[in-house]
């Protein structure tokens, strides 16, 4: 009898995404293991037992999914190696050049999400807020290019 393909499903959050719930059964898992309110810290001990539980051939039936709403909880993650985020470059450029992270594989998505910078009305004419929007635009121009 082949063991069940399980999926551990990890997050910070008082819940797990039903949206990633649902992404993870029409993925083929049989099974999906929440744990809510972790913390980064406590992942480690928690992905050694999911692995070290099964035998060698059915750890490749085991997956660990770190999800969330907060994403530098992802980044933090990947940044103590536990794993791999998605991320959008920019966001990210700082620990690349640092090499606490690094782009293992050389693709990019395209996408068709926008940022604005924002502020309150009162502070639109701000010389602050205009060096800010100077120092952004200088910082994303490599991206833009």
């Amino acid at each position: 009898m082949e063991r069940p393909h399980l999926l551990h499903m990890i997050t910070p959050d008082a819940n797990v995404s039903p949206f990633d719930v649902n992404m993870a059964y029409d993925a083929g898992f049989d099974a999906v293991i929440p744990y809510t309110h972790v913390a980064v810290k406590d992942v480690r001990g928690l992905d050694q037992d999911m692995i070290f539980s099964r035998s060698a051939n059915d750890v490749k039936r085991t997956a660990l999914f770190i999800s969330g709403r907060d994403a530098s909880l992802a980044l933090e993650a990947a940044i103590e190696g536990m794993g791999v985020t998605l991320a959008m470059k920019p966001l990210v450029r700082s620990e690349i050049e640092a090499r606490r992270l690094v782009v293992p594989f050389d693709i990019a998505a395209p996408t068709a999400y926008s940022y604005y910078l924002v502020t309150p009305e009162t502070g639109a004419a701000s010389p602050s807020v205009a060096a800010f929007r100077e120092w952004l635009l200088e910082s994303v121009a490599p991206e833009r290019a």
